[in-house]
């Protein structure tokens, strides 16, 4: 099923952010949505995931699917370590047993492993970020939205997690839907790439 973006406005203080913008996502594969800083790729991905509201349009393709998100802020929880930060977003209905193995794994994708039991005070940017990848990796979920996912990580680790988790959603047929300013990061994942303008450079009467 694709995601629908159907005419989205927001605007925030009286500045508009997103105009009347329509795309479609496809189902399956990696859509990396790309653009100038300030026009709205974060908030469209804050508006699929339904924690803001657009002004106007609407979203269709979401109903019945779980979702997963990574912001370009870690946002872990301090109190809790890495280990069960991921185990944090789990369904209490898996067993610990479950819960354990599916952490293990995720914390493995993203080469964290030997970092469980550190507490956030004790990690640096990149391992903060790679982290809350970790979790939203861990939910299992069918549409994965991700937010600048990449950006404070090594670069020769981030390219080894961005071909291992490239094979991981093709064979698993996630959703992700990315934010990225890199397009090399795009073209490494074969995303469909859909680009947002500022509304303050798009043409007069458009």
């Amino acid at each position: 099923m694709t995601i629908q973006i159907d005419n989205i406005s927001k605007s925030f203080g009286g500045a508009r952010v997103l105009d009347s913008f329509s795309c479609v996502i496809p189902e399956g594969g990696v859509s990396c949505i790309m653009g100038p800083s300030g026009c709205g790729k974060s908030s469209l991905l804050n508006i699929i995931a339904g924690i803001a509201k657009p002004d106007s349009g609407a979203i269709g393709g979401l109903e019945g699917r779980r979702l997963a998100y990574a912001f370009q802020e870690p946002r872990l929880l301090p109190w809790k370590s890495v280990a069960d930060n991921v185990d944090f977003v789990l369904d209490r209905s898996l067993n610990a047993d479950e819960r354990a193995e599916r952490v293990r794994r995720s914390l493995e994708l993203v080469e964290m492993s030997a970092s469980a039991d550190m507490m956030p005070s004790q990690l640096s940017g990149g391992m903060a970020q790679r982290v809350s990848l970790a979790r939203a990796l861990a939910a299992d979920a069918d549409i994965l939205l991700l937010d600048e996912p990449f950006s404070a990580i090594d670069a020769t680790l981030k390219w080894a997690i961005i071909l291992r988790l490239k094979t991981l959603w093709a064979a698993r047929g996630t959703t992700v839907v990315m934010v990225t300013h890199d397009e090399a990061e795009a073209a490494a994942l074969d995303a469909n790439m859909i680009r947002i303008e500022s509304p303050a450079l798009r043409p007069a009467g458009r």
